[in-house]
């Protein structure tokens, strides 16, 4: 994912030097280089548009925080998926809600874990003030393949020992839709 717009600019001044370029070729009659320069042109442009939306991707991911929640996306692959991406859903509106959709989904939810390869403190905590921890884990959920990647999470105080290398979270899948997940916190064995 692109960070900022830099290079798009880079890619949009040199496009726009080599339609330019082209349309000199095309003028002086060199109709073959002309044309190549121009598509090479058009070609930059669009490299340029496809980095600007990826870089207001990045903005907004940026700017949106994290809710607690993790929006996972992943794709099958050989034997196991890869999680593309993890967006952070953002504030929740109606906290009751929020709340309601966990109760949900640990009611009715596919048991499963949530093994820690890797955690940091975030530096932040969220509106309960429990600690935000960004993490590296490996999802495995009754009858779906395992699943791995990054996530940004808030952790309950009592449970902040669970979040090193080799860690496990119990936790509860939507049953409908595979990429909500609730940690159920009651069922982590503490020591």
């Amino acid at each position: 994912m692109t960070t900022s717009r830099g290079p798009a600019t880079v890619l949009f001044l040199v496009a726009a030097v080599e339609l330019l370029i082209g349309v000199g070729f095309l003028i002086a009659g060199t109709i073959a280089v002309g044309a190549a320069l121009m598509l090479g042109g058009l070609l930059l442009c669009w490299l340029g548009m496809r980095f600007n939306v990826r870089a207001a991707r990045a903005r907004a991911l940026r700017e949106r925080g994290v809710a607690g929640t993790v929006d996972w996306e992943f794709t099958p692959s050989a034997g196991a998926a890869e999680i593309e991406r993890a967006v952070a859903a953002p504030a929740p509106v109606d906290p009751a809600e929020a709340a309601r959709d966990k109760a949900h989904i640990l009611a009715t939810g596919v048991s499963g874990t949530v093994r820690v390869l890797s955690a940091e403190f975030a530096g932040s905590l969220d509106e309960r003030g429990r600690p935000v921890y960004s993490a590296q884990l490996h999802i495995q959920v009754e009858g779906r393949d395992p699943v791995a990647g990054p996530a940004v999470f808030a952790v309950p105080l009592e449970r902040v020992s669970v979040m090193r290398p080799g860690g496990v979270i119990p936790i509860k899948a939507d049953p409908y839709d595979p990429r909500k997940f609730a940690a159920d916190w009651d069922r982590l064995i503490t020591p």
